[in-house]
């Protein structure tokens, strides 16, 4: 067991976006778009162990954004997405929806490509153990890697935006979201706290009971292995609400073998959002995100704590302090359990809409 601490990492070969997988040596990354640009087809191994990066082949199939993606435990799949019209207009307001794949085997260090989904469409992709789900508002489809064939199945019977979608290896669990997102214009509608849940193997969803902590949207959550914790994200009002229609602080966790939830004690943190979490085998790491600023400091909205929940014990613990950084790394884009250590990759700065080449690693010590 490492002993407690932060440390920051090499930087990245570029700025990091897309995929954002642990494979159990390495973390799996690529360039996303911004700023109406469609990405780049770089793929990007970091190891832990030699505190390296490596560049791998690029994505076969040209560039793309907006993709759904998957590890496997063997691959990264990689299918649809919105692909360029032509190489002299390359934004993505005008890429052209894709049905195309293809899969990485990083050890081999060679692509394959896949069958094609049945339409376009899905972009949020989950890994459950023997297939690929991938889901939208009116889509849900199911990959074999083994037989190189697409299932259609069920659509979800309710899609919101800022929605949290977590495997848990047997069910995919969905929960919150808007009807309509906030946006600087108008408050957000129909916010909830309830969702489904989807069986791989029956193709049948049931219903989740509402969680007892205010309605929200972009909110975050893991499995722990036998509950969903969610905390964080915002109300009505977005960012710049107060209260219950503001940043959020309040978290619950949701145990699918009762059908129950019950809420967490409250944390040492403020009330944020976009903030990442990953679970270490004991505790739920939060850490990051964005909170409400008033403050002239453009930078004062990026936190960079973080807190530790225990479920065993049903207790919170402050995280250290993580070493100071750039503006590029003031929260982060993507956040995975190595085994470890949590690595927390890819920092965002929204003042300049872009994300950063740098990340910090953190071993919880126990």
């Amino acid at each position: 067991m490492l002993p407690e601490a932060w440390e920051a990492l090499p930087a990245a070969p570029r700025e990091l976006g897309k995929y954002a997988v642990w494979t159990g040596h390495e973390y799996l990354a690529g360039p996303a778009g911004c700023c109406d640009q469609v990405g780049g087809t770089d793929v990007f191994g970091y190891s832990p162990a030699t505190r390296t990066w490596r560049t791998l082949a690029p994505f076969p199939l040209g560039e793309r954004s907006g993709e759904a993606s998957a590890w496997t435990g063997r691959e990264l799949i990689v299918v649809g997405g919105r692909a360029p019209r032509s190489a002299a207009d390359p934004s993505a307001s005008d890429a052209v929806p894709t049905t195309t794949g293809a899969a990485l085997d990083p050890v081999k260090n060679t692509w394959r490509t896949i069958a094609s989904m049945p339409s376009v469409g899905p972009s949020t992709a989950i890994w459950t153990g023997n297939q690929l789900v991938v889901l939208d508002a009116t889509h849900l489809f199911r990959y074999d890697p083994a037989t190189d064939r697409w299932r259609t199945g069920t659509p979800p019977p309710v899609w919101r935006t800022g929605m949290v979608v977590v495997g848990t290896g047997k069910e995919l669990l969905l929960w919150a979201g808007a009807d309509q997102p906030w946006d600087q214009s108008i408050p957000a509608t129909g916010l909830h706290r309830d969702g489904v849940a989807y069986n791989p193997g029956t193709d049948r969803w049931r219903p989740v009971p509402e969680a007892p902590v205010p309605a929200r949207m972009t909110s975050n959550g893991v499995w722990t292995g036998h509950q969903l914790i969610v905390w964080g994200g915002f109300g009505a009002d977005g960012p710049t609400g107060a209260g219950d229609r503001g940043p959020l602080g309040k978290g619950a966790a949701y145990d699918p073998a009762t059908n129950t939830w019950t809420a967490l004690p409250a944390s040492p943190l403020k009330a944020r959002w976009g903030q990442q979490m990953v679970w270490t085998g004991r505790e739920v790491l939060v850490w990051g995100g964005f909170v409400a600023n008033s403050s002239p400091d453009p930078y004062a909205g990026y936190p960079r704590d973080g807190a530790a929940y225990d479920p065993a014990t049903n207790t919170w613990r402050r995280l250290p302090a993580a070493p100071p950084a750039p503006p590029s790394l003031l929260t982060a884009y993507s956040a995975v359990w190595t085994g470890d250590l949590a690595l927390f990759v890819g920092g965002a700065d929204q003042n300049v809409q872009g994300v950063g080449p740098l990340g910090l690693s953190y071993a919880p010590g126990r």
